[in-house]
């Protein structure tokens, strides 16, 4: 009876050790995710029709981002981008306040100007390809019909739950005039891996073509760093802003794939784990890429904005990324950037700040 009592205990042990092996491994693999490179295929998926103009849009800025650099021509100019928040809420903590919008504005300047104070922790060998990506991003202070504004706008919508196009959908900006940012509670997993999706973004080669669903959509939690977002970095929204200006993930979304940045090591795959200690990370995972002025002696990145680091392993936009993005700027939100837009926005330097009245958000049916 002994054994019978033994050989029971040790059955179930093997059980619950074989149940608790399954859910580590499910949590290992559930990884916070971006979803930007799902949303873009999804769109070629439902218009196929469209998918050789993308195709050729993409390598059509490709080359030229090539040329330019062979001819050593560089655009340095400052840009700035007007932008609108819109909470998408049932009146949780997702309806964010207009201070936790602030603080996420206020760490989207920081990283793109490389003002944030943990540049430090940035290897020496990457730190010398870091710098100021030339780019400002301001609230609109002026609303597409003319009248003051705050740069945020509040939807009450049950649509803030798995949210994804379909919040676009309840409001938009002209897409042409500001930069379009959904605050939402959860946002829908795109390929159901169990990943929790934290934002996407759409690339700017899309604009011309699916203009109703352009911008980036944010989880509440992830906008900011102070209160429903207190215990995260806001880099977030800086990850998905580089997609927005035509930025790759680091690894170029494949095994050992091009970023089509020559100052960035060539990654093997997204990096959750890797953080400051781990320099040198994965020497020798990948080949260098040709033309690349780091090389993989050196490991990969993992600090830098486009891996899938945690916020307070991110650090750093490389100075091609920059151009890059200005080029993005230039070439497909050339509007957006103009002055006459930054006037009708209320974003130019010389905008005189106006406080806006209050605004009513109730209304009572007498019916």
């Amino acid at each position: 009876s002994h054994d019978m009592i033994f050989n029971t205990l040790s059955m179930k042990n093997l059980i619950l050790s074989i149940l608790f092996f399954i859910v580590g491994i499910s949590s290992i693999s559930a990884q916070n995710w971006c979803g930007t490179v799902a949303h873009q295929e999804s769109l070629i998926e439902n218009q196929p029709e469209k998918a050789a103009a993308l195709q050729e849009r993409i390598e059509q800025f490709n080359r030229l981002q090539k040329e330019n650099l062979a001819n050593g021509i560089k655009n340095n100019d400052h840009y700035i981008v007007p932008v609108v928040f819109h909470v998408i809420h049932e009146g949780g903590s997702e309806n964010i306040s207009f201070d936790q919008i602030n603080d996420q504005m206020r760490i989207l300047n920081e990283d793109f100007a490389r003002l944030n104070p943990d540049t430090t922790n940035t290897p020496a060998i990457f730190a010398q390809n870091a710098g100021d990506t030339n780019i400002e991003f301001r609230l609109a202070k002026i609303d597409p019909d003319g009248n003051c504004t705050q740069g945020v706008t509040r939807t009450f919508s049950n649509l803030t739950n798995g949210a994804r196009n379909n919040v676009k959908e309840l409001i938009q900006w002209n897409p042409s005039r500001y930069m379009n940012v959904w605050v939402v509670k959860s946002i829908e997993n795109f390929s159901e891996d169990g990943n929790i999706v934290l934002g996407f973004a759409q690339f700017p080669n899309q604009l011309s073509s699916d203009p109703e669903t352009d911008g980036i959509v944010i989880r509440h939690n992830y906008c900011g760093s102070i209160e429903s977002a207190s215990s995260n970095y806001g880099r977030t929204l800086t990850h998905e802003v580089g997609h927005w200006l035509n930025l790759r993930h680091i690894w170029g979304d494949a095994d050992c794939g091009d970023d089509n940045i020559d100052d960035t090591p060539t990654g093997q795959e997204p990096n959750y784990n890797a953080c400051t200690g781990n320099f040198p990370y994965n020497v020798g995972g990948c080949s260098a890429s040709s033309g690349q002025t780091i090389t993989q002696s050196y490991g990969e990145m993992f600090m830098n904005y486009m891996d899938y680091s945690e916020d307070y392993c991110m650090n750093m936009f490389s100075l091609g990324q920059g151009s890059r993005m200005r080029s993005a700027l230039s070439q497909y939100r050339n509007t957006l950037i103009s002055e006459s837009n930054l006037v009708a926005t209320g974003t130019n330097d010389n905008y005189i700040i106006v406080e806006c009245a209050p605004i009513t958000e109730f209304e009572a049916d007498y019916a």
